[in-house]
């Protein structure tokens, strides 16, 4: 795993992390170390929050997405692939702010622990060989790889918020 301070944040004040995980063990290991030594949080989630929104993600990619997407997103899809998922699949970061839909945002009293190993739950289903993944409502039709490129990036972008070494 890399992991470095960026030059700025959305706030000004303290740096995000910059993270490029390797594999999903890396993702697994950094929540436990989060969770181990305690961390500041830069956006408003904190690490159960950030977990259970990931594994949420990550099993509605297998099982079907819930939420009804906006009528004129099949329109812009095309564009929205070509633009960003080039750079999501080299684990850039993408600068553009998306509002999760609710069936993935997570409770207001998420429990680090239990929404750690419910991503735990769901890093192992996204791993399976026999894996089959739905269509992607923004990206469209994406090879079991691809998926999971984007739910590493998804992993590193939601993690650089945490930054390690704070306890609560």
């Amino acid at each position: 795993m890399i992991a470095s301070s960026r030059a700025s944040d959305d706030v000004g004040t303290t740096k995000r992390r910059i993270l490029l995980f390797a594999n999903f063990e890396e993702v697994i290991v950094d929540c436990h170390h989060l969770a181990d030594v305690g961390y500041h949080k830069l956006g408003q989630w904190n690490l159960g929050q950030i977990c259970q929104h990931l594994a949420a993600f990550m099993d509605q990619s297998i099982d079907g997405f819930k939420d009804r997407m906006p009528f004129w997103l099949p329109v812009v899809r095309p564009v929205l692939r070509m633009i960003y998922l080039p750079t999501i699949l080299k684990g850039g970061a993408v600068s553009v702010k998306a509002k999760a839909p609710p069936s993935i945002l997570p409770s207001t009293s998420a429990d680090d622990e239990i929404r750690l190993a419910e991503l735990e739950r769901a890093i192992a289903r996204v791993m399976q060989e026999d894996v089959q993944f739905v269509e992607s409502p923004v990206m469209g039709s994406l090879s079991q790889e691809e998926w999971r490129k984007v739910h590493m990036w998804h992993c590193q972008h939601h993690l650089s918020f945490l930054i390690p070494g704070h306890k609560r």
